[in-house]
């Protein structure tokens, strides 16, 4: 996980956001700053566009049938290579956005900071009637080069799924009894970044968004993730419902790629044009 510091993080900052960089002068901080965020990296002021992806259920399969064929015979640490359609859904993206971003001959890192709910990886897992947004940040880390020859052919949608399968109860536990025993509030660390070497993923997947009802008795007939417009922010879901039936019958037999998926991506204007070019 990152662990950048808002206090150790005033060098570059623009100065609209230096506020957070100055921690009170009674906390008694001094000497224990963590990471400073790497703001060379990212331009707030440089305009970002909005596109969405959609993927078919078929283009889908498709990928991850390429990837789990090649990874099983590129891989020889005897892993069974399983991957979901997320995984692969993912790798695909952040190929596509470091190729526009001009990257895919560089052995810098880069990471996929990808959100991860703790809602069932607590034992026992949280009820659904608790409210509020348990989530934390996993940077899966690359560089660049790889990540982009590995996009389609298994090997970064397997760094995706061996990162994410390092946050299982017992660890997700110790992190949580870290941050109860942290001296510092809870908005000082930053689980993730922004611009040239960072994408931010959220997945909306399974939430049956085309479910909700907000009091005229009827169903979205299109839903819109609505997310910050800033360089590198990804969010995936669901495409439309090819039926009217609400999500527990969907359920039945039915996967939550069946009708396809739409990613939408927030990219500074210039590197979205070309990701689009390149399509």
């Amino acid at each position: 996980m990152h662990h950048y510091d808002w206090w150790a993080s005033e060098a570059g900052c623009p100065e609209y956001m230096k506020g957070a960089t100055r921690p009170p002068s009674d906390f008694g901080v001094e000497g224990t700053y963590g990471t400073p965020m790497p703001w060379t990296e990212w331009d707030p002021t440089a305009p970002v566009s909005h596109y969405v992806l959609h993927f078919d259920r078929d283009g889908v399969q498709r990928l991850w049938e390429e990837a789990t064929s090649s990874l099983s015979v590129s891989r020889t640490d005897g892993a069974d290579g399983r991957l979901s359609r997320m995984d692969v859904v993912l790798a695909y993206v952040w190929g596509l956005i470091l190729r526009a971003r001009g990257l895919e001959k560089d052995d810098g890192p880069v990471h996929l900071d990808v959100t991860l709910g703790m809602r069932t990886r607590l034992s026992p897992p949280l009820p659904d009637s608790f409210l509020g947004s348990p989530i934390i940040l996993a940077d899966v880390l690359s560089s660049a080069r790889s990540a982009c020859l590995g996009s389609e052919n298994g090997l970064t949608a397997s760094t995706i799924r061996s990162t994410l399968e390092q946050f299982g109860s017992n660890a997700v536990h110790a992190l949580l009894h870290h941050m109860l025993t942290e001296n510092s509030p809870p908005w000082r660390y930053w689980q993730a970044f922004l611009g040239e070497r960072h994408a931010i993923v959220t997945s909306w997947a399974r939430l049956g968004v085309y479910d909700v009802d907000f009091g005229a008795g009827q169903r979205p007939i299109c839903v819109e993730g609505i997310m910050p417009n800033v360089d590198g922010c990804v969010q995936v879901m669901e495409a439309q419902p090819s039926s009217r039936l609400d999500s527990e019958e969907r359920k039945k037999g039915s996967q939550w790629y069946d009708d396809g998926v739409d990613v939408n991506l927030y990219l500074r204007t210039d590197v979205l044009e070309e990701l689009v070019r390149k399509l």
